[in-house]
């Protein structure tokens, strides 16, 4: 499990508010960008990426976390905008180049051990956590200001991903009335053998 352990910082004493950048000055990479490019529900937010000028993604390009924050709030605020960010969190993951992987808990705990690769200027507490709580039950913790949709769908593309053909899974918020509120939501994923 990835934690970071910080004494004496400001953003230590708050939670981290949802689409408000960690840092101001923190960016992104285009790479991380790309798939609002391929989700299935992009027709349904076509608009937004217009409106925000993030029309063409240049995969080299660092952009502001801030502008990738305000359109996924954007997003949010459109009718079934939650699927269509779980659809982008799904593609993401659907695209994403994984090194051999053993079990759908080792996806996702390297998915939260590379979260903060795709951020540069980004605050140290603004991460992804994941615990393995049985062998049946990985709990992912969003402690990002990125929406608790968009990694539900992180989560459910990787147990579709690398669930084993004899499991089957569900992907389940903690807490419903936390989603997308300001601090941590918490991702329960339960595998059930067949």
């Amino acid at each position: 499990m990835l934690s970071i352990h910080l004494r004496g910082h400001p953003w230590e004493m708050e939670k981290m508010k949802k689409y408000v950048a960690s840092m101001p000055n923190a960016e992104i990479i285009g790479t991380a960008l790309k798939p609002y490019d391929t989700a299935l529900q992009r027709y349904q937010f076509e608009a937004v990426l217009e409106t925000y000028g993030l029309t063409q993604i240049d995969p080299d390009v660092w952009y502001p976390q801030q502008l990738t924050l305000d359109i996924q709030k954007a997003i949010k605020a459109l009718p079934d905008g939650s699927t269509a960010l779980i659809s982008v969190g799904m593609k993401i993951i659907e695209h994403a180049i994984f090194p051999p992987m053993e079990s759908v808990s080792q996806a996702v705990q390297a998915f939260a051990a590379s979260y903060p690769m795709n951020f540069r200027n980004h605050a140290p507490t603004d991460v992804v956590k994941a615990e393995l709580v049985t062998d049946h039950h990985i709990r992912v913790i969003n402690c990002s200001p990125h929406s608790d949709e968009m990694i539900y769908g992180y989560v459910y593309g990787m147990a579709r991903r690398f669930c084993p053909p004899n499991f089957s899974f569900k992907v389940r918020f903690h807490d419903m009335a936390a989603v997308d509120q300001d601090g941590d939501t918490v991702i329960d994923l339960l595998l059930d053998e067949k």
